[in-house]
């Protein structure tokens, strides 16, 4: 590892997306020799698996509306207000790589570009004399409160002026992101919160007869909600579960509320585009007209697999009441028996607790030592929030460094 004696040093551990936005905005200024240590043999691992599914850069939403999606409430709030999704969308114009909003007011590349020629064109930002990656380095501790990384079998201690750590969750350990820097913070006296799963699919034990006829069929146009926290979309059945954008919102409150009982009710609106006055006064007109009541579902146009839903969950009582089938439409009940491994998980809520840090996001404990990225605990929905927040840490890191 080369170091100038006139440059003041960054050393950055991890290369996800808050670590290359912030070596990026640090190679254009002089003051910085920049060093990236990357466990794997390239960087960008996670990015690239996350494009693979839609790739959503962020969401077509400004400042207020946009902080509403993370919690903890107002942790992030300076940097999503220095950095939001208005500037993000600026920054990639900026090197090159223009978006679009979606219909569902998602941001993506305009088609044609793909996930790996964002990554590049973020990487060419990094070809420059003051930037080194060092590839297959695994950070493995501290020594002397200096950071220490394993490079071809041999302990490497990395000195510098300035510490920054992006080592992302504990999901998709394929990437590279999983988790073991946890109790090596724990153990330096770092408060840390356990991981825990979020945006990931829900378990339900289904009947086997019901399973064998709707896996895989999606529940559209409902509302989900668990204990305030709800989002309206649509969900799909799995043979362990349900996943789906309905579900991946609420997965974090009611993985946590797992933890202490066994089973958790969440609550579905199989038609929220009708208020209950209305949908008893279809089932009653539907009734008149001497229709099953099969034939009256349908004629709300509820799905085939909602229907079925419907069935197993009511008594004979209230699949033949109108008025307490209008309530089960509104106000379903399913019941979750647990969440997907967080391996399976989009993101993990967990890491390095937002009370450890200062409002630079340097550790209170460590001087110059600072976190960004996943690894801190913070949470937001996918639809481009999870990115949002990355690429925003690091760069408003970057402008505290450089006036530092």
């Amino acid at each position: 590892m080369n170091y100038s004696h006139n440059k003041r040093t960054v050393n950055i551990y991890g290369g996800g997306s808050a670590a290359l936005i912030l070596a990026f905005e640090l190679a254009k200024s002089e003051k910085f020799d920049i060093h990236i240590f990357e466990r794997n043999k390239a960087l960008g691992r996670k990015f690239l698996v996350a494009g693979k599914g839609g790739f959503n850069l962020t969401h077509n939403l400004e400042f207020k509306e946009l902080s509403k999606y993370y919690r903890p409430t107002e942790f992030l709030d300076s940097y999503l207000q220095e950095f939001d999704s208005v500037k993000f969308r600026a920054w990639l114009e900026s090197i090159g790589i223009s978006t679009y909003v979606g219909s569902s007011n998602r941001v993506f590349p305009v088609k044609g570009i793909k996930p790996i020629e964002v990554l590049q064109a973020i990487m060419k930002g990094l070809e420059g004399p003051n930037v080194q990656i060092h590839h297959n380095s695994r950070f493995i501790g501290f020594e002397d409160g200096v950071p220490i990384v394993k490079q071809e079998e041999k302990a490497v201690v990395c000195n510098a002026d300035f510490h920054v750590y992006a080592f992302g969750g504990s999901s998709w350990t394929k990437t590279g992101s999983d988790g073991h820097w946890l109790k090596i913070f724990r153990e330096e006296g770092i408060k840390v919160n356990d991981f825990g799963a979020a945006n990931c699919g829900l378990e339900v034990k289904w009947n086997k007869d019901f399973i064998k006829e709707h896996e895989a069929k999606h529940v559209k146009n409902i509302a989900m909600e668990y204990n305030s926290f709800g989002k309206k979309g649509e969900f799909t059945i799995t043979k362990y579960g349900i996943e789906g954008n309905a579900v991946y919102p609420i997965s974090s409150v009611v993985s946590e509320a797992l933890k202490l009982r066994k089973e958790v009710s969440i609550g579905i609106d199989l038609k929220p585009q009708l208020s209950y006055e209305a949908i008893l006064s279809k089932l009653d007109t539907s009734i008149v007209n001497k229709r099953s009541v099969t034939s009256a579902l349908k004629s709300l146009k509820i799905s085939a697999v909602a229907i079925a839903m419907l069935k197993l969950n009511c008594t004979k009582t209230e699949w033949t009441t109108t008025r307490l089938l209008g309530t089960k439409i509104k106000s379903f009940s399913l019941s979750i028996s647990g969440h997907r491994p967080l391996e399976e998980c989009i993101s993990t809520t967990g890491g390095i607790s937002s009370k450890a840090l200062d409002s630079n996001l340097m550790l209170v404990q460590k001087h110059n030592h600072f976190c960004i990225g996943e690894m801190v605990d913070w949470d937001a929905p996918t639809g481009g929030f999870l990115l949002q927040a990355c690429f925003a840490m690091g760069y408003c890191l970057s402008k505290r460094l450089e006036a530092i």
